[in-house]
């Protein structure tokens, strides 16, 4: 079962996909800077203390609101789809998936691949999927769940933590449809720091 890319994409429509991708790219890049900078500023008070406490708001909000899900935010986000033409091969319908979850209780681990520093494999396959698969939780090393701006940012995938007593806790839980199922993007850590342009 395809996905298939589509074909005669609008220039306006790919440029809508160049920057709802490039968003998630500069928020990496620039939320440590952002954070850093706001905490030299509030210590050093540059240039004046009232103007580092307007500088590092962001900050503060950000650490104190925590990271929610917006599953809805996917119907704004499909121009990512035709910007990185995207396809994807699935082994079993949708409603294959729902008959197991549903009617039978079966639990998945979905494991996806590949992992990558911003795995937009894992955006992508995220806004494609129906709503009701959509929050499926994706597990995410602890730092991305913590880290200020970054964790509001990419919380809206709805995202947990890759610790093992979390996903232990997660394949634990009782009932029907998508409790207790999990995805993971295998490679991790490693597969970030020993990637070779000379070697696959």
């Amino acid at each position: 079962i395809y996905h298939m890319a589509r074909e005669g994409i609008s220039t306006f429509r790919w440029l809508q996909g160049l920057a709802v991708a490039s968003l998630f790219s500069l928020v990496y890049a620039f939320a440590p800077i952002y954070c850093l900078s706001s905490i030299v500023f509030l210590v050093l008070r540059y240039p004046c203390i009232y103007a580092a406490i307007l500088y590092a708001i962001p900050l503060m909000v950000s650490i104190l609101i925590p990271s929610r899900p917006v599953f809805g935010a996917a119907n704004y986000m499909t121009s990512m789809l035709d910007y990185f033409d995207y396809e994807e091969v699935l082994e079993t319908t949708n409603d294959d998936c729902r008959n197991l979850l549903n009617k039978e209780g079966k639990k998945f681990i979905l494991a996806f691949q590949p992992h990558g520093v911003i795995s937009f494999c894992s955006l992508c396959a995220w806004i494609n999927a129906p709503a009701d698969i959509r929050p499926i939780p994706t597990a995410v090393a602890s730092a991305v769940l913590q880290f200020p701006i970054l964790k509001n940012v990419m919380g809206i995938f709805g995202l947990t933590d890759a610790s093992s007593s979390n996903v232990k806790n997660i394949l634990r839980q009782k009932g029907t449809g998508i409790r207790g199922c999990i995805v993971i993007y295998v490679g991790g850590i490693a597969e970030l720091f020993l990637t070779c342009n000379e070697k696959e």
